[in-house]
């Protein structure tokens, strides 16, 4: 069975599809409503992340029925449900299983779901299994983080007054014209720090931040995208976006910085590229900053919990066959 089937199955059973491809209005609003009740916005309820991370593995359509709407991303041997808007749970529900029973041959998954919609649709769920998709997204709060007050954030502060108020370090907005530098800092980072993860994504996340300069053009009011210098050595860089679904919080999508001389950066680089996208997330009006996923790495964790995060939040897969 090719992607062309599952296509086909989609449409004869009453669901409208339509590529996802671009970043339009339709294509934003129809994401957003996605999430219209959400309390908070998680880490990957984002256009940006559908449009640059998960188009990079997965063909991507928006799907609508009188049941449910979501995004659906195919690929050789798996569909997604990329957190669907279910309106009438049992017509969801009889759905789902009889595509289990069409596409046998793939995996059938509801992915990056809060814990406010896997509570919400307990019913339906309570048959399949239940994944931890992220235990920990470090939300930071933008004002605390803006004065870094007190003893607890003396550390930041140097780092602050030692590489940003002396402009050791200073930040250019990413544009075609020195978009190559964000290569550069990617496979310098793989070599000295990327090595510890399971997974070398360097080609990936590329092919992510190239779509973030495309981004930048068309969004310039909701996307952030720079790239740190220390001279003229690339040493660091940072993508952020506007959560869609609330004005008040933004996301830190992508953040790298190479913290060793030989590299041609210097120690606190990467706490000074956070300083600097708070910084201008507190320019934006934003109150929370979504940082992602603490992550197993002790380096990353520890480096995330400096900057006290206010909220914790999870996210889960569902994997249905």
């Amino acid at each position: 069975m090719n992607l062309d089937n599952i296509t086909i199955y989609l449409s004869t059973n009453c669901v409208d599809i339509t590529p996802l491809n671009d970043l339009t209005d339709f294509n934003k609003n129809f994401v957003r409503d996605l999430y219209r009740d959400e309390p908070f916005p998680i880490f990957e309820h984002s256009i940006y992340h559908l449009l640059s991370y998960l188009i990079f593995d997965y063909k991507l359509f928006t799907a609508s029925s009188v049941s449910w709407r979501g995004v659906v991303a195919l690929k050789e041997d798996a569909v997604v449900f990329f957190t669907p808007l279910v309106l009438e749970e049992d017509s969801f529900l009889k759905f789902i299983n009889k595509l289990s029973d069409f596409a046998t041959n793939y995996k059938i998954k509801i992915q990056n779901v809060s814990a406010y919609w896997v509570h919400k649709h307990e019913k339906i769920i309570k048959s399949w299994k239940i994944e931890n998709r992220s235990r920990e997204e470090a939300v930071y709060d933008v004002k605390l983080l803006h004065d870094l007050p007190g003893k607890d954030f003396s550390k930041l502060r140097n780092t602050k007054n030692r590489l940003l108020r002396s402009n050791v370090l200073t930040f250019k907005t990413i544009s075609e014209n020195n978009k190559n530098h964000l290569k550069i800092i990617l496979q310098k980072w793989q070599k000295t720090q990327g090595y510890k993860y399971s997974k070398d994504k360097t080609d990936k996340e590329i092919f992510m931040c190239t779509k973030f300069v495309k981004f930048l053009e068309g969004e310039p009011d909701s996307v952030i995208a720079n790239i740190g210098y220390i001279k003229d050595a690339p040493v660091s860089y940072c993508l952020m976006h506007k959560a869609l679904s609330d004005d008040n919080w933004w996301t830190i999508y992508s953040i790298k910085g190479l913290n060793q001389h030989k590299d041609g950066g210097t120690r606190g680089v990467s706490d000074a590229t956070y300083i600097n996208c708070i910084e201008r997330a507190n320019k934006k009006g934003a109150l929370f900053l979504n940082d992602g996923e603490l992550g197993i790495e002790n380096g990353s964790r520890e480096h995330k919990l400096r900057f006290k995060p206010c909220m914790f939040l999870k996210s889960f897969d569902i994997v249905i066959s």
